[in-house]
């Protein structure tokens, strides 16, 4: 067996799973979006309270907000792709066992 398939085995789906690297490209998607939505919630509160300089507030909003979108990208585009490639096995195994 391939290391890559072996990875893909060992993969979390489901329960807890401490870092993010073990997770499914599902389970890091909705990671994503969480961390997304958590980390606006924190630079509000941050704006809000006057705790740093406006313009490095800015600058790490920006940064922040960039990266969770390409993060979040990514990990759509594959788990698309992973779950094309999962329903074209399914219906080749369906076409086998069909006399």
């Amino acid at each position: 067996m391939s290391k890559k398939k072996k990875k893909q085995k060992m993969l979390t789906d489901k329960g807890f799973q401490l870092f993010y690297g073990n997770l499914s490209t599902r389970r890091q998607l909705i990671r994503n979006i969480w961390v997304t939505a958590v980390g606006l919630v924190i630079f509000v509160a941050a704006w809000m309270q006057g705790i740093m300089n406006e313009n490095i507030l800015l600058l790490l909003l920006v940064v922040f907000t960039g990266s969770q979108a390409y993060q979040i990208g990514r990990n759509w585009l594959a788990w698309k792709e992973e779950k094309k490639k999962l329903d074209k096995q399914r219906r080749e195994q369906e076409k086998q066992k069909k006399p």
